[in-house]
Formats: C-alpha cells, sequence, structure tokens
C-alpha cells in the first residue's frame, strides 16, 4: 500500500501542474490582448476628448496624427509577439528534436555495452 502513495500523489501533482498551465495559458493570451488594446483604448479618448482651449484646426491634426501613431503601435505590438512565439516554437521543436537524439544515442550506447558484456561472457 505505501508504494501505491507516491504514484497517487504523482499524478495529482501532474493534474495539477497541468490546471497551472492551462491557466498561464489563458493569463498570457489576456496579457497580449492587453498590451495592445489599453494603449490604443487611452489613445482614443485623448483623440476624441478635446480640450476647451484649443484650435479645432490643430486639435483634428493632432487626432489624425495620434491615431496614425496608435495603428502603428498596435502593429508593431502584435507583429512582435507573433515573432515572439514563432521563435518560441521553433525553438521547442528543436529542443525536443536535440532531446530526442540525444536519448536516443544513449540507449543505443546502453544496449550496445549490454550485448556486448553479454556476448563477452560467453566466451
Amino acid at each position: 500500500m505505501a508504494a501505491e502513495t507516491p504514484k497517487i500523489a504523482v499524478i495529482h501533482c501532474s493534474c495539477a501542474s497541468a490546471k497551472v498551465q492551462a491557466g498561464a495559458i489563458v493569463f498570457d493570451k489576456i496579457l497580449e490582448w492587453l498590451v495592445v488594446v489599453v494603449p490604443v483604448a487611452l489613445g482614443l479618448i485623448l483623440i476624441l476628448v478635446p480640450t476647451k482651449r484649443e484650435d479645432p484646426k490643430r486639435h483634428m491634426l493632432w487626432r489624425f496624427v495620434l491615431g496614425a501613431c496608435l495603428i502603428v503601435y498596435g502593429g508593431l505590438t502584435s507583429w512582435q509577439q507573433s515573432r515572439a512565439k514563432w521563435t518560441a516554437n521553433k525553438e521547442r521543436e528543436s529542443a525536443t528534436e536535440e532531446t530526442s537524439a540525444n536519448v536516443s544515442a544513449n540507449v543505443n550506447e546502453t544496449v550496445t555495452q549490454q550485448v556486448l558484456r553479454c556476448h563477452s561472457g560467453q566466451r
């Protein structure tokens, strides 16, 4: 019975870990969205709410310039996030392939050594 308890605990930990990872993924997606949307929303508020003593012509120019800057900022932030995801995925794939190759090489070496020991022990 004592040997079964650690197995159950390990399974429980891995389920809890999966829940934490799923929560982290959701949080990351919300954070990515907020990083783009909040500055744009604040800028739009600044654009749409004029000051009382401002020249209307200059305010319109200021609105268009700020709007263009917000669009560029949002695009650059989105582009940066997509590039970061792409890079992370490529690095993960590379690490997985490298780990698989190392494990395969280690297993092959161990099996070869065991086979050689068995053959040398028979002679």
